[in-house]
């Protein structure tokens, strides 16, 4: 997860996808980057939405 920096999102979301990532928070994470990036946010990982996806990985 840790290689995945806001600048390299562009070249990385059109073949890595969130299945890729064996853990399930960090597939909430990279799946919240790639959405945030794709409507023009920012991809930067933030503590209060990692928080979110996490919480949301917990309902599922």
């Amino acid at each position: 997860m840790g290689a995945v920096f806001p600048g390299q999102l562009d070249r990385l979301s059109s073949w890595l996808r969130p299945e890729h990532f064996s853990r399930p928070a960090h597939k909430a994470i990279y799946a919240a980057m790639v959405q945030r990036h794709r409507v023009g946010g920012s991809s930067r990982i933030r503590r209060r939405w990692t928080t979110r996806a996490i919480r949301w990985i917990g309902r599922c």
